[in-house]
């Protein structure tokens, strides 16, 4: 953990780097402050809609309100919006976005106090959480993500101190939430932990249960159908960065429409396919997600410490789930802490300038785009999420070597 362990001269110039990536992020930032009052929160406008469509017996999973983009949330979850849909559109905006603010808080302040950093690291982890690209965007869509990463700080917290049925309803109600956080309940079986798996499953099953008996079997299947369709119009999303998309990309062209300097300069961007035949890309995913899992078990099978477990199992799901989206990257920040927590080398700190950096130019894609219709300019959300995939695995195996020498001696 010393950063001594590092030649001096060489470490100054580390850290420099990794202090001229924030410094990016913090004038980056200074573009969207406007956006920010007041919140736009495109995103959280679904979720009123379907507290309104619950409060006035209409359909969840239609348009009810003005800019609404699709609720594509189990049944149950609508309830949770009921009673902001009780407010006007304009308070409700605004007291969802200070509940964001309290959440964002909250979770980097449970994050900091449950893993050991020095001073200096715990300094790195702030500022890095706070300029970081994703958690700007949950607060300009209004966006459920940074609940949804208290519930699995919180999770983890709880299962370090040996409460994993408590953990298991927590990730059980995220993945109500988000089926894609399905892959977190990974670390049950992985720890041999029945209690906390059987505390997941019920959980999700209580909710799709609850679902029908609340709004109809006929809601579930609208949930359904309307998550089919949105996996298909955002397969190759410039925002989607799991590696089906990314792959995808390489042999599907596409048309996109997208603000490239401010709100009134839409334009329609041609991004031009490389490879052939596009039946290629579904092998290419399917063999290469095999690879990562198999890759991964053998690697880390015999890790037992649950932060570790947790900071490789978040950037497999990024990667894996169809629908990636680049704000889902501030799930990484989990990986990340671990990261500052076991730096030792200069490496290790290179390989945190890497992902850190790789989410900086993903920030500026539209304008990437604009300069080359070539796919390779999509891809750095996904390059940031295997960087950081790559580098837990570097580290834990680093710890398992450092354990078997300690058993040793």
């Amino acid at each position: 953990m010393k950063v001594s362990a590092m030649p001096r001269p060489i470490a100054y110039w580390v850290y420099l780097l990794y202090g001229a990536l924030i410094l990016v992020g913090l004038v980056s930032m200074v573009r969207y402050i406007p956006m920010l009052f007041p919140p736009a929160q495109y995103d959280f406008r679904a979720y009123y809609a379907a507290g309104y469509a619950v409060i006035h017996q209409l359909s969840i999973y239609e348009k009810h309100v003005d800019y609404q983009p699709a609720f594509l949330y189990m049944p149950i979850t609508a309830l949770f919006f009921v009673p902001l849909a009780w407010f006007p559109m304009t308070t409700a905006l605004w007291i969802w976005y200070g509940i964001n603010l309290v959440v964002w808080g909250i979770w980097v302040w449970l994050l900091i106090a449950h893993i050991p950093f020095t001073r200096g690291q715990k300094l790195w982890v702030i500022v890095t959480a706070v300029v970081l690209p994703a958690s700007i965007d949950i607060l300009l869509l209004g966006q459920i993500t940074h609940l949804i990463m208290l519930g699995i700080v919180a999770s983890l917290v709880l299962l370090r101190r040996g409460a994993s049925g408590w953990a298991g309803v927590i990730i059980g109600v995220l993945i109500i939430i988000k089926v894609q956080l399905v892959l977190i309940g990974l670390i049950f079986p992985w720890r041999k932990d029945v209690r906390g798996a059987l505390a997941t499953a019920a959980t999700v099953g209580m909710g799709i249960i609850l679902s029908a008996l609340a709004l109809g079997w006929a809601t579930v299947g609208e949930w359904v159908n309307a998550m089919q369709h949105k996996a298909d119009v955002s397969a190759i999303f410039p925002i989607n960065q799991s590696l089906s998309a990314i792959i995808t990309r390489f042999f599907v062209p596409q048309v996109v429409q997208t603000a490239v300097l401010g709100v009134d300069n839409v334009q329609q961007i041609p991004v031009y396919a490389i490879l052939t035949p596009v039946w290629l890309a579904q092998w290419l995913v399917a063999s290469i997600i095999i690879v990562i899992g198999w890759y991964t078990y053998q690697r880390t099978r015999t890790i037992t410490d649950v932060d570790m477990q947790a900071a490789i199992v978040l950037p497999i799901m990024l990667l894996v789930t169809p629908l990636s989206w680049d704000s889902y990257m501030v799930y990484l920040l989990w990986p990340i802490a671990v990261l500052w927590a076991k730096v030792r080398h200069t490496r290790d700190v290179i390989w945190l300038i890497l992902i850190v950096g790789c989410m900086m130019v993903h920030r500026f894609w539209r304008v990437l785009v604009l300069q080359s219709h070539s796919p390779l300019v999509l891809i750095w959300g996904c390059v940031a999420m295997l960087c950081c995939w790559w580098a837990i695995i570097r580290i834990g195996n680093r710890s398992a070597r450092e354990e078997d020498q300690n058993g040793t001696n």
